[in-house]
């Protein structure tokens, strides 16, 4: 049993975050997002791509990476 605590659905976090999460660097959460690894980031304007928690939070999970 998990004892992370879930991030609510709609929380977005930038690529640092999500590869501090994941325990990679940027451009491995970018690689992974291209080849379908991790679910894509969302386009929010020019050079800017999000990610929610939650889903990052799942992969990590399902990875074995204690978030």
């Amino acid at each position: 049993m998990s004892t992370a605590v879930k991030a609510p659905e709609g929380v977005e976090i930038d690529v640092e975050a999500a590869a501090q999460i994941l325990g990679c660097r940027p451009s491995t959460v970018r690689y992974w997002a291209r080849t379908g690894r991790i679910p894509a980031g969302r386009s929010r304007g020019p050079r800017t791509t999000r990610w929610l928690l939650h889903e990052i939070q799942a992969v990590a999970e399902k990875l074995g990476i204690a978030a």
